[in-house]
């Protein structure tokens, strides 16, 4: 296959080079002389492959060779392309993997990495010759795989600096020799780029020349940089106007930090840094907190090439440091690529979040504007279209306004709002100024609705790390209403977190708390994705619903979107019926764990979350069925078909709230059953039948000692489940119509917790002191053959579940007679005063 060039736009490709010869067999890929040493029992990238590599160290030939194999068995998807030629002539060649790669599609980003920058950093080459066969041997068999190769476009330059290779030293040399670290003219290539402070070193060399043709020719939107010394993702500024080691940020600081957070949390052990734990034992006082860094903080680099992409490019770049050991032994390749392999699939996936878009002239013919400049209020970092008028801008979720402006045109502005972990599309139509009279419709995002709510149907479902930026992200655009706290670790060490959304008076005690939960089974994402985007919800329209104003003025509402970050790792997308991934790390059912002698670590941190705060009601929401279910689930004491907690009134009316405003089709009150789906679980205790009005017993539904809400129940919290649908793992185009039927039927069960029965327990006075009536905290309140006891609060309120009747109320308290009274509750909402008499003093002793 011929080598070719890339041109502006990517639209069509030119024979510019002859390629090297394949080599006869896939698994000779080596040099001859490595080859004759290998076998094909030895591990490789994806074994049972043509294009599966080995682990081990490929020269300059091997990396064409295998270049060329690939583009052999993978025509219709790969291309190769000579960026340039080195000093001593050698090739630059990359690698083009796309469903399309002789036509870019319209708004399908370009997307590069870079290896072997300094010639003797060897691991980012090797990595990224795996990830080359990873992706080529995955097509059409991996859906995450096949998604960003058809949505793609992908280049893979495995080294940048193959003269500095050739003079290398050998493997197993991790100590500090430089030799191979520049180009064959002694000059370090990463300090050869045009420098914003003037501070690089030397004349532009070839390989530099290449690079920054590649650059500027080509509408990249993002790219790492391998490198090799540290383990570190590094982000811009590189350098500092004085040199000195200082903190040195960009207009888009909180983009970089994300993008690199993003590559070292995918990372096995990168992220894993502190004090007397940094990465490398050469420098033992060294280490980067979560494995990042800005790169001026670590040490000024004029000159370097990540800079070069954000200052002349639309491109953002950061720089990866893979491994202490530069050229490292060949037995420690496979345990690099496996380090990697998540971060490399992580961070390219990353392309796609921000604001895409293309500016067309206004009138009939609606041509593309090439050169339109595309600014972001707020930050001084401008980019401009390409020639087919596409403008790609890396954005973090939120609101934004942005302006488009072209020469000869009249510049428009639009408020923009870029979802969570995804993209939002925009069209702008630029009237001409000769043509000024002509009426312009306005801006409009890609799938805008005239309501409140975002276009959901395209967002994807966020990964781990996309979770842990929307809690960055909220936490700043929500002042005032949202607050975020850390709940706990998994079993892998990843944070639990919890969004707190409350705008009222935090002095007023009254206001009551609810907890929404999900993902406690890894698998089961619709009630995760349901959360965030209520959560968004909730932030977004405060300002202009007054149901939502209500709403969080007068009540606490605590949302853990994810408990089994772990098990989601682990989960099959798209999979109805796949178990991968509802358990824990542990390999332990989080559902039924709450009776455990030994909680795993997230029960814990729910059960003390749990104890935190005042709460008095609780849903969980997971998936596997279309059904609501309360407690008890676990096992009765007489052989009955239910498991009665003496509450069940109460929680089957708090059950129906929520199954009669779900507005799903078809919707949960129909009660339809999910038999289709009977083998999926890992064990047969689920009852995969319709039940009555989409409510029932937990014990009918699923017999579990240890459930979450039977805990719940017997801690004064009267918690449901809600199932909102028989697939574990839906589509991504199916999790915006589940929470578009889930939205209605959360605000209603929120509006429950205002109803019940209020108790305000105070010390009892005699007539002179009714001024002066404290109140009694940490008082039981029981009501009369219901198992549920709830405590009053340090006010002394107390908030107890009951419809309209009349009840036998018990209370008691430590240092006051126990108090029985008969209660009429015919009035929701309004406390009923309870007063305790103080007990009488022992009579003293007879003498």
């Amino acid at each position: 296959a011929a080598t070719t060039t890339t041109t502006a736009s990517t639209t069509s490709t030119t024979s510019t080079t002859k390629a090297p010869a394949a080599p006869t067999t896939h698994s000779t890929t080596p040099t001859p002389s490595t080859a004759a040493r290998t076998t094909t029992v030895e591990p490789s990238t994806v074994p049972g492959c043509a294009a599966s590599l080995l682990f081990t160290h490929h020269d300059n030939d091997a990396v064409e060779q295998y270049l060329t194999l690939v583009n052999s068995l993978y025509p219709a998807i790969t291309r190769l392309h000579t960026v340039g030629t080195s000093l001593r002539n050698r090739n630059m060649v990359a690698i083009q993997i796309s469903r399309n790669p002789d036509k870019r599609d319209l708004l399908e980003p370009m997307f590069k990495y870079v290896g072997n920058m300094h010639g003797n950093e060897v691991v980012g080459r090797e990595i990224l010759l795996h990830l080359i066969a990873y992706l080529v041997c995955n097509y059409n068999m991996d859906s995450r795989v096949t998604q960003l190769i058809d949505h793609t476009d992908i280049y893979i330059l495995p080294s940048m600096n193959p003269d500095g290779y050739a003079e290398a030293q050998t493997q197993g040399n991790c100590g500090n020799s430089y030799t191979g670290r520049d180009n064959a003219r002694g000059l370090d290539l990463n300090r050869n780029f045009p420098d914003q402070f003037g501070l690089q070193t030397g004349d532009l060399q070839p390989e530099t020349q290449a690079m920054i043709r590649w650059i500027e020719s080509n509408p990249f939107v993002l790219s790492a940089n391998m490198h090799g010394g540290s383990l570190v993702a590094s982000y811009p500024f590189d350098d500092a106007e004085d040199g000195t080691a200082r903190y040195s940020a960009t207009p888009d600081d909180d983009v970089f930090r994300y993008l690199a957070l993003n590559y070292s949390r995918s990372h096995s052990t990168m992220s894993l840094q502190g004090p007397g734990a940094g990465p490398c034992a050469a420098y033992p006082n060294e280490y980067f907190p979560n494995g990042i860094t800005n790169g001026a903080d670590w040490y000024s680099v004029g000159g370097g090439m990540e800079d070069y992409n954000y200052l002349h490019s639309n491109c953002f770049e950061i720089t990866v440091e893979l491994s202490c050991c530069k050229f490292p032994p060949t037995d420690t390749l496979e345990t690099h690529w496996l380090d990697n392999k998540d971060a490399l699939i992580a961070y390219l996936q990353k392309v796609k979040t921000g604001v895409y878009g293309r500016v067309y002239t206004a009138n009939a013919e609606q041509l593309p504007i090439p050169e339109a400049v595309v600014t972001v209020h707020g930050r001084d970092h401008d980019i401009v279209s390409n020639d087919l008028g596409e403008f790609y801008r890396l954005l973090l979720p939120g609101q934004y306004d942005i302006t488009v402006s072209a020469e000869n045109y009249i510049a428009q502005t639009m408020s923009v709002t870029v979802p969570d972990s995804g993209r939002t599309t925009v069209e702008v139509l630029l009237p001409s100024i000769a043509d000024s009279t002509t009426t312009t419709p306005p801006p409009v995002a890609a799938g805008a609705s005239t309501t409140t709510l975002r276009d959901l149907h395209s967002q994807p479902v966020r990964s781990n790390d996309d979770l842990q930026a929307l809690f960055l992200t909220l936490g700043t655009q929500c002042p005032g209403i949202l607050q975020t706290e850390i709940v706990g670790l998994t079993a892998e060490l990843r944070e639990i977190k919890a969004f707190h959304l409350f705008a009222g008076n935090e002095s007023d005690s009254s206001h009551p708390h609810v907890r929404l939960v999900a993902g406690i089974h890894g698998n089961e994402v619709a009630g995760r994705e349901a959360l965030l985007r209520f959560t968004e919800d909730l932030c977004e329209e405060y300002s202009s619903s007054t149901a939502i104003q209500q709403l969080l003025n007068t009540t606490h509402i605590h949302i853990i979107p994810a408990v089994n970050l772990d098990g989601f790792e682990r989960a099959v997308p798209d999979s109805c019926t796949s178990g991968e991934g509802l358990l824990n790390a542990n390999g332990v059912d989080l559902a039924m764990d709450f009776g455990s002698e030994t909680p795993q670590p997230e029960t814990q941190a729910l059960m003390n979350h749990m104890a935190q705060y005042p709460f008095v009601l609780s849903a969980e929401l997971g998936g596997g069925h279309l059904l609501a279910t309360y407690p008890y689930s676990r096992t009765p004491p007489t052989n009955t078909n239910v498991s009665s907690s003496g509450d069940d009134d109460i929680l089957q009316a708090l059950a129906q709230a929520f199954v009669q405003a779900h507005a799903g089709t078809p919707a949960m009150s129909a009660g339809l059953g999910c038999a289709e789906y009977d083998n999926r679980f890992h064990d047969a205790s689920h009852n995969t039948q319709g039940f009555p009005s989409g409510i029932a017993n937990a014990y009918q539904y699923r017999v579990n000692n240890g459930s979450m809400g039977d805990f719940c129940y017997e801690h004064g919290v009267m918690e449901l489940s809600f199932l909102l649908g028989c697939c574990l793992y839906p589509p991504e185009d199916e999790i915006g119509d589940i929470y578009a039927a889930t939205r209605p039927a959360l605000l209603a069960f929120l509006q429950q917790a205002h109803h019940g029965m209020w108790a305000s327990v105070q010390v009892h006075r005699t007539a002179a002191f009714d001024d002066d009536r404290p109140p009694i905290s940490n008082a039981a309140i029981h009501v009369a053959d219901r198992d549920m006891t709830v405590f009053t609060n340090e006010a002394g309120l107390a908030q107890r579940f009951l419809l309209l009747g009349e009840y036998v109320v018990h209370i008691t308290a430590d240092g006051f007679e126990n108090f029985t009274t008969n209660v009429a509750f015919l009035v929701d909402t309004v406390p009923t005063t309870f007063s305790l008499q103080l007990k009488a003093p022992p009579a003293p002793p007879k003498p």
